[in-house]
This record gives structure tokens, C-alpha cells and sequence, in this order.
């Protein structure tokens, strides 16, 4: 009996980042067709209904559990404090389908949802900055694990604070062991970086991973215009 399991993303069906794409696609279709594909799971997305009432049955009747669930931080601008009272809501629904794992991404200053910013314009992070974030990411955590049994796993993602191989070892040498790592192999690719070079540094503190394709000439011919 493997401890891996194996679920898929929404994404595939429907883009959370570019809504219209698959935006036609009807919710009981993106679940029949994870069941036939043959997953066990699924991650939340735009056209998941958030109470666990409703959303967990209707998993069910497909034969899924839930992953995880991305959650949107915006630990830039909140204290720590703040950040937990408003995530209460989503911890609610990760404990009522058994999720270990909240994927969170830093969206307060991200640059990957506006099409006309080139991605070279992200934010980039002093010294000082990462450490006053990364002591409000182990706080948040710490709560998490202790408080839910959650791990905090979070995700590296083009175009934010946190994109490349350098960004992701900052972040996680000032964090405490609390915080966890999403792993995923397209944003790591994207970023110019390798992932089996953060495994093999961080795979003890990996909580959460994505896989994904990518086209490299596509991604090159992205890179190259920025």
C-alpha cells in the first residue's frame, strides 16, 4: 500500500488564473472525467462549492476525496494574526475533508494575473523583507500544524516573490520546519530552476506537490518576450 496518492487539479478542465479558459466546461464534467482518468482526488477550484455540506458529498459521488486547497496569503500586507483570522474559513473546509495540506501562495504583490506586466517585473525581496515575511509564514504554520494538524506547503509561482531556486532556499533556510513546501515542477522549470536539485535539498520539508508538462519551446519563446 503506497502512501502516495494520486490526485489532479481542476486547472486541466478549468484555469483559476484565465477563467475563460474552460470556462464553459461544467463542473459534473471536470469531476466525471477525473473518475474515468482514473484519480482518487482533486484540489479545489473556482467552480467547487466551498461548504464542506455540499462539496464532499458531491466528491463523493465521483469516488474523490480532496487533496488540498490553494489558498491566496497576503502576508506582505497582513500581520500574522490577521492572516489566521482570515483563513478560518478555509481551514474549516481542509478539516471537514481531511486534507494534511493548505497550498498557500503569496498574492498580495504578485504580477502573474496582470497580462500587460512583464514577469521580469515581480517583486523582489530584500534581505530584511524575507526575514520579516518568512517570521509571519513560520507563525502562521506553526499555528496550522499544532492548532489543525495542516501542514502550510507553499507554493513557488512565476511572477511572485517567491520564483526561483534562490527565492524558494531563502525562504525556506528562514523559516522554521513548520513550514512546508508545494513542490511544483512547472513553476520550478519556468523559474529557471530544477526539481530534482529541491528535492533532493528539501524533500524532508516537501508537504504537497504538483506535477505538470511543459512545452519548453513555448515556455522559451515566453522567457524570451518576457
Amino acid at each position: 500500500m503506497s502512501n502516495v496518492q494520486y490526485g489532479i487539479s481542476p486547472l486541466t478542465w478549468t484555469n483559476d488564473d484565465m477563467p475563460e479558459l474552460g470556462g464553459e466546461i461544467p463542473l459534473e464534467t471536470c469531476l466525471s472525467e477525473m473518475a474515468e482518468a482514473g484519480f482518487t482526488g482533486t484540489e479545489l477550484g473556482t467552480k467547487y462549492p466551498r461548504e464542506p455540506e455540499v462539496l464532499i458529498p458531491l466528491l463523493e459521488q465521483h469516488g474523490l476525496v480532496l487533496a488540498s486547497g490553494w489558498y491566496s496569503g497576503n502576508l506582505m500586507t497582513l500581520t500574522a494574526d490577521e492572516e489566521i483570522a482570515a483563513m478560518q474559513e478555509h481551514i474549516k473546509l481542509l478539516k471537514a475533508a481531511g486534507c494534511k495540506a493548505m497550498v498557500f501562495g503569496e498574492v498580495s504583490n504578485t504580477v502573474h494575473g496582470d497580462i500587460n506586466t512583464p514577469l521580469s517585473q515581480r517583486v523582489i525581496l530584500t534581505m530584511d523583507e524575507w526575514k520579516t515575511y518568512c517570521e509571519k509564514l513560520t507563525t502562521v504554520s506553526e499555528y496550522l500544524l499544532n492548532e489543525h494538524d495542516i501542514k502550510l506547503s507553499f507554493h513557488h509561482h512565476v511572477g511572485t516573490i517567491c520564483e526561483t531556486e534562490d527565492d524558494i532556499n531563502i525562504m525556506m533556510e528562514l523559516t522554521g520546519d513548520a513550514v512546508h513546501l508545494t513542490l511544483d515542477t512547472g513553476h520550478i522549470t519556468y523559474g529557471g530552476g530544477n526539481p530534482v536539485t529541491m528535492i533532493k535539498r528539501w524533500g524532508h520539508r516537501i508537504g504537497h506537490m504538483h506535477f505538470k508538462d511543459l512545452r519548453l519551446d513555448v515556455m522559451k519563446a515566453a522567457r524570451d518576450a518576457d
